[in-house]
């Protein structure tokens, strides 16, 4: 099943904050960036702070911090010209990277430009390329994330992760379980066919989790003394 929704541009301009475009936004969502200066792409793309996310090595909340390998601190200091870093480095980023390089230290953040030397300026357009962000959890660094993104066309994307949306979302609903029974597994797939922005599909499985939800509300309402004719009404008219 197909949606109309995917890979169209959200009308909200600009690029999303870290947070909700790695751990909420649906992957092929498509964000306008033609007004946005390069000091906002830039301080996005070498993002080195900090996000919330459900940890499933954990298996509880933690907090992750932002990561650079010593293959991206290069490809990120010196450009490789290549997706996510792969191929021989070249001399030069992009005019979107306008920041003196300086030799990195190895697997340190200092291998990154500071952001805040790029000269503020409205763009009008943004140099194709490829990047990632990858996240290690603050209770246990072997426990990482990643997040792949491109831009094209002046508009940002992302375009692939590691855990899944899917996944991130699931690890919160468990608890729910026991309350939706067998509709459970429907509630998980309309999860899924959202975090692929599958928007139709999504409304569909979730109506009838609803449905199921009401329908077992309506046994144990009716089954109550003040239960009577004009609530038996008003309830048919309402779900009619």
């Amino acid at each position: 099943m197909n949606s109309s929704s995917s890979n169209t541009t959200n009308d909200r301009p600009g690029i999303p904050d870290v947070q909700d475009f790695c751990v909420s936004i649906s992957l092929y969502k498509e964000y306008d960036i033609s007004q946005c200066t390069r000091q906002e792409i830039l301080k996005f793309e070498y993002f080195l702070g900090t996000i919330d996310a459900y940890c499933l090595d954990c298996k509880c909340d933690s907090v992750f911090q932002a990561h650079v390998s010593d293959k991206d601190a290069m490809k990120r200091a010196f450009g490789s010209g290549q997706p996510f870093g792969l191929g021989p480095s070249t001399s030069s980023r992009s005019f979107e990277g306008n920041i003196p390089p300086s030799s990195p230290p190895r697997g340190t953040s200092t291998a990154l430009p500071n952001v805040n030397q790029v000269v503020e300026s409205p763009q009008t357009q943004h140099n194709d390329r490829d990047f990632v962000l990858e996240f290690h959890c603050t209770r246990n660094q072997a426990h990482n994330m990643r997040f792949y993104f491109n831009i094209r066309d002046n508009k940002v994307r992302k375009v692939g992760q590691y855990p899944s949306l899917t996944d991130l979302h699931r690890s919160g609903i468990s608890k729910y379980r026991r309350i939706l029974g067998n509709k459970y597994a429907e509630f998980v797939r309309a999860i899924g066919l959202y975090a692929h922005d599958v928007g139709i599909g999504s409304f569909v499985y979730l109506r009838r989790v609803f449905e199921h939800l009401r329908d077992n509300a309506y046994e144990v309402a009716s089954q109550e003394k003040d239960w009577d004719e004009q609530k038996e009404q008003d309830y048919k008219k309402h779900v009619g």
